[in-house]
């Protein structure tokens, strides 16, 4: 769980920032290419999540 918060503080914020101040400025291209790697990145540290769950749950052997 500790890689949301890590990712939330390194990633999701600065980039969301900038792709409100692309936007907003009108560079309407640049932020749709900063949103969309928000959505990349965020389906990702998703999917590691779930992995680490299912391995709880599975009690999976390291």
């Amino acid at each position: 769980m500790i890689i949301g918060a890590v990712t939330g503080i390194t990633f999701f914020g600065p980039r969301a920032e900038r792709a409100v101040e692309e936007f907003e400025s009108g560079r309407i291209e640049e932020g749709r290419k900063s949103a969309s790697s928000i959505g990349v990145v965020a389906m990702a540290d998703t999917a590691i999540v779930l992995i680490a769950v299912v391995a709880m749950i599975s009690h999976w052997q390291a």
